[in-house]
């Protein structure tokens, strides 16, 4: 599986978790993220690297979810759990209370040590899975040796054979190697180590209970109480409601100091026969992380030390200054003296453990200092650092950081992009961020990981996120990813999602067709001869069907079809201005008319849109009807049958026979080509001289912008005398000379104002035709 693949299945999965989204809760959405990558996981051709990123973002969400819904609980507690004081006080006088009972009151007043709890079971629960994913029980080789069972072999040996190893145990209690100076067989040792990285990784994993249970059945008793001595102790006499009832059985560890002070002195002792795997297991246990921290160099290793030991001390905090008796066992009506609950001083080392996150992750990253970590690594970690720390401000800003400095081509930049997109948006939405910094924050990552999206044509997911952004940024988003939507059902399922997600469809489909319109095709035109339309000429007709969808805005297809229009004319692209023309459906003057009248009961912008759609069906229509008489007048003239040699009667005969049909021919081509002028004339003239005043001049009242006000200019000026010459042209060689003199009429009026859209040159060509034309008319004698 690629790392595409990957990215494809979250993205289904998104799609997946988005159709059920209003029946779920955004903790449940959050759940399902981690739900996705654990299933991923089970994947089994996964590479090392997917398998890494997908363990990263489960363990992160999961803490997210874990530390906010936290929060929020939090928040929620009634204050009166902590106002009314400690409740073992009665009177000024101890009450009985357990050390367990406690502690849970404890836990339910003071959010730091819950919190501290929370990020502990997170981080057990990530190595939990990571165990099981990798099988670990299957690999564990404990069915071998029992406790010691080669330093016993041996001694049984000494006892038959005069042989001495003086170095060798001779005693098998468990201090007896300490207690002797002397140390087991290599192969125990062995045993030992192994077994002591073991019940490391389970102790690591928060399954105590399975260690205490592995120890057990290799004969490690010892080793097993001690795994136990952690346990609070918990009488259920304490309770008021059992003074009539029978005893009942007390459990846990109620000389837990002395037990945790045991442990500390056992693992600072120095002696040849304590590897440091078991000095670990035993620092671990109470609070000395010096033998610990060098075998567990992970960043979450780390932190799961400094956390368990800041917590330990914590409790340990609580229960010396909580006074109860320090017995088993007690019952009576009369609250009892006040004692203390502590039996021994715990060293100062233990105590120094006692720290916040803050202090926490500062102490790991002086002991990281100079330590590379792969950059997903890295990025995770300080998302759930920040996370823990409750630092949003500083997420935030990390994430974009690492966005804008992250190259593009980073493979899997799109794969944190989602995640941290995700993440900002779950954060929004449980109104963890409210300022509008934060919030711009938000739209800086999101509009990177659209820019993925849009490139990928991904136009569910585009639409699902859009909505997050503002306005004008949900209308560029949406219409960057239009613009590469060419098949027409694509189309349409990208309309209905932007419908659903309650875009502006309007300006979105305008904004489309006006970024198609202004696509840099300068070389394509160069490449492309004027009469031919080119595959970008068709990409922009095409986008007008943007705004043929659904109910159509009949002005905005108007107003967007007349920009293409003047674009392809200012280009000498006639015929894509006619493909242009053909897209629009025939009554579209009516349909505009029709809409506008609802809304309003006049407006300059509709007359002056309309009237400028009329101009070019005019100017086209006189272009095709120019190409019509052009065509008749090269192609269809009669030719004049040749004398040749006239020697026979006959021959003479057909002659006269042709000739006389030829004059009949050129009498009705004349004709034809009369009508066909006088076509050409009308259609010209009512470009040139429209009823409505001045060809493409905007009417004072009508408000237009200035590029379209200076485009329909020099289309003016582009187009206007070569309309004169084309009139001259076609009445000149019809040899309408009257009506070809009466041009002249038409460049002098001021109505019109034709004339001035002549160059001084253009003129005196326009004149010299007509001086032309008028010394034929004089030969013909016309006056």
């Amino acid at each position: 599986m690629s790392e595409n693949d990957v990215l494809s299945d979250f993205f289904k999965s998104f799609s997946d978790i988005k159709q059920h989204a209003s029946e779920l809760s955004l903790f449940d959405i959050v759940e399902e993220y981690e739900h996705k990558c654990c299933d991923r996981l089970s994947v089994l051709n996964l590479s090392t690297n997917q398998q890494n990123l997908l363990r990263y973002e489960r363990n992160s969400w999961r803490l997210i979810r874990g530390i906010i819904e936290n929060k929020i609980k939090t928040m929620e507690i009634d204050e009166t759990l902590a106002v009314d004081g400690d409740e073992m006080q009665v009177d000024g006088v101890a009450k009985k209370i357990s050390d367990k009972s406690l502690i849970d009151s404890f836990f339910e007043r003071d959010s730091v040590a819950r919190q501290m709890q929370l990020v502990m079971d997170w981080l057990e629960q990530n190595e939990r899975d990571d165990m099981e994913f990798e099988r670990y029980c299957e690999k564990i080789e404990l069915q071998g040796p029992h406790c010691w069972e080669n330093t016993l072999h041996h001694l049984k040996i000494l006892t038959k054979s005069p042989i001495s190893q003086d170095n060798l145990c001779r005693e098998m209690d468990f201090d007896a190697p300490i207690r002797s100076e002397l140390s087991l067989h290599d192969l125990d040792k062995e045993d030992e180590n192994r077994l002591m990285k073991h019940i490391l990784r389970y102790m690591r994993a928060g399954r105590l209970d399975t260690a205490k249970e592995i120890a057990e059945k290799l004969g490690y008793h010892w080793l097993s109480g001690a795994l136990y001595g952690w346990v609070l102790f918990h009488d259920p006499n304490f309770q008021e409601d059992q003074e009539d009832e029978p005893l009942l059985m007390a459990n846990g560890n109620a000389s837990r100091d002395l037990w945790k002070y045991a442990c500390f002195k056992f693992s600072q002792m120095d002696d040849k026969n304590k590897s440091q795997l078991e000095a670990a297991v035993f620092g671990i246990l109470c609070g000395n992380l010096k033998p610990a921290l060098p075998l567990l160099s992970r960043w979450s290793d780390k932190l799961w030390l400094y956390t368990r030991a800041s917590l330990d001390c914590l409790i340990e905090q609580e229960l010396c200054k909580s006074p109860s008796p320090n017995v088993v066992t007690a019952r009576g009506p009369t609250p009892l003296a006040s004692l203390s609950r502590s039996s021994v001083q715990l060293p100062l080392e233990f105590w120094q453990n006692t720290r916040n996150f803050d202090d926490i992750f500062r102490q790991i990253e002086v002991f990281d200092k100079g330590k590379l970590l792969s950059k997903g690594e890295d990025c995770h970690y300080n998302v759930q650092k920040f996370i823990i720390l409750g630092d949003m401000d500083g997420l935030l800003q990390f994430m974009v950081d690492w966005t804008r400095s992250t190259p593009r081509t980073e493979e899997l930049r799109p794969h944190y992009l989602r995640f941290f997109s995700h993440v900002a948006l779950f954060l929004m939405g449980v109104d963890v961020l409210s300022d509008e910094s934060q919030k711009n924050f938000l739209t800086t990552i999101l509009e990177e990981y659209l820019s993925y999206l849009i490139e990928w044509r991904e136009i569910e997911l585009v639409a699902s996120y859009v909505p997050h952004l503002s306005p004008s940024q949900q209308v560029d988003a949406y219409a960057k990813l239009l613009t590469k939507v060419t098949d027409p059902r694509q189309r349409q399922l990208a309309f209905r999602y932007a419908k659903e997600a309650k875009l502006d469809i309007e300006t979105i489909t305008k904004t489309v067709v006006e970024t198609m319109r202004e696509v840099d095709t300068g070389r394509d035109y160069e490449l492309t001869p004027a009469a031919e339309v080119s595959e970008a000429d068709m990409i922009k007709i095409d986008s007008l069907d943007w705004l043929l969808i659904d109910e159509i805005n009949h002005l905005e297809l108007l107003l967007q079809s007349n920009a293409l229009i003047r674009h392809f004319l200012l280009s000498s692209k006639i015929e894509s201005a006619k493909l242009t023309m053909r897209k629009l459906p025939s009554n579209i003057v009516d349909r505009v008319t029709k809409d506008h009248r609802k809304k309003v009961k006049h407006s300059p912008l509709l007359a002056g849109v309309v009237q400028e759609h009329l101009y070019y069906i005019y100017y086209l229509e006189a272009l095709r009807e120019f190409d019509v008489w052009v065509e008749y007048f090269t192609k269809s003239k009669p030719k004049k049958p040749e004398t040749g040699h006239l020697h026979r009667f006959t021959d003479k005969v057909a002659f006269q026979h042709s000739l006389k049909q030829y004059e009949s021919d050129m009498v009705q081509w004349k004709h034809s080509l009369t009508v066909i002028a006088e076509s050409v004339k009308d259609r010209i003239e009512r470009v040139l001289c429209p009823p409505e005043g001045c060809w493409l001049i905007c009417s004072p009242a009508e408000e237009i912008d200035l590029t379209r006000k200076e485009q329909m200019l020099r289309l003016r000026t582009e187009k206007v005398p070569p309309l004169v010459f084309m009139l001259h042209k076609t009445l000149h060689e019809s040899e309408l000379w009257m009506d070809c003199l009466g041009i002249a009429n038409l460049l002098a009026s001021e109505t019109h104002c034709l004339h001035k859209e002549f160059s001084r040159d253009e003129l005196i060509v326009c004149l010299t035709k007509l001086r032309e034309t008028s010394i034929r008319a004089l030969d013909q004698g016309l006056s």
